[in-house]
């Protein structure tokens, strides 16, 4: 059992944030549009995740801070809707980029403090297990789309 893999998601997520802020200070807007959008499914992905999984779990012992992940989720969501937009239209910039990636590490810092904690002792490997599969899965999928991508560019994968 890896409770710690959404904790490490948090980790690859960051790496990933360094690649789009550098790519939101260049001026190729298409390559910081793929990006974004590469970057969207993967953290919608560990939402779905942690509210399938875990929020469920939790909300009868910790209720009010569950409540507050969740309306944070919806916010995060409504702001990656509209920057997505914005990168499709090749219209992001990168201080919208910068003010969203600290509401996000806001509530990650938030999530490993509180609800991790919780969910190493009060949530079973069956759960776990599920997680890593999902998290799996996104990074999978985005490969593929990747591939598709270069592919349909004439490019060569390796």
């Amino acid at each position: 059992m890896d409770d710690k893999i959404l904790s490490k998601h948090h980790a690859e997520l960051d790496q990933r944030i360094a690649v789009l802020l550098t790519k939101a200070d260049s001026d190729d807007c298409h390559d910081l549009a793929n990006a974004w959008n590469r970057f969207e499914r993967e953290v919608l992905r560990h939402f779905e995740l942690e509210e399938h999984e875990l929020f469920p779990r939790l909300t009868p012992e910790h209720p009010e801070d569950i409540a507050t992940l969740r309306q944070d989720h919806e916010a995060l969501r409504r702001d990656l809707l509209a920057l997505g937009i914005r990168a499709d239209l090749h219209f992001l910039r990168a201080e919208a980029v910068r003010t969203f990636i600290a509401d996000l590490r806001a509530h990650a810092a938030r999530e490993d403090e509180t609800l991790y904690r919780w969910a190493s002792r009060d949530v079973d490997g069956d759960a776990w297990a599920r997680i890593a599969r999902g998290l799996r899965g996104a990074r999978d999928s985005a490969a593929e789309r990747i591939g598709a991508e270069l592919s349909q560019l004439g490019a060569r994968t390796l």
